[in-house]
């Protein structure tokens, strides 16, 4: 893992350091989005499949994949933050060429999603 994109996390609690292994274990990649639609963690596999070599922490979903705008992808995220309910769907990315299957959770002022890729599906 290149630390330069995960959040990882400064460890001092057992806990925390739990949770962060888990999402790095699991075969999805995760990430999660503030209120402000701003990157707080992607684990490894996140930042492999869609960083493209930038560090995105702190910086806004809607900046890094403008794209995004105005299709399936905004209208979920947006309906899940809004109603703190989960959504799930899947949907083709042009810019990176990725049919991608999501699952978005909220939880608290966070936006957690797992996605993967099933193009090949």
């Amino acid at each position: 893992m290149n630390p330069k994109h995960a959040a990882v996390p400064s460890v001092s609690d057992e806990s925390t350091k739990r949770v962060w292994q888990i999402l790095e274990a699991t075969t999805d990649c995760v990430l999660v989005l503030n209120k402000d639609w701003n990157f707080t963690f992607l684990n490894s596999k996140a930042v492999a499949m869609i960083a493209q070599g930038q560090d995105l922490i702190g910086r806004s979903v809607w900046e890094v994949f403008p794209d995004a705008l105005g299709t399936p992808f905004e209208t979920h995220y947006r309906q899940a933050f809004q109603d703190k309910l989960p959504v799930s769907f899947e949907e083709f990315y042009p810019g990176l060429g990725i049919l991608f299957e999501i699952h978005a959770n909220p939880s608290g002022d966070d936006l957690v999603v797992f996605f993967r890729d099933v193009t090949e599906q």
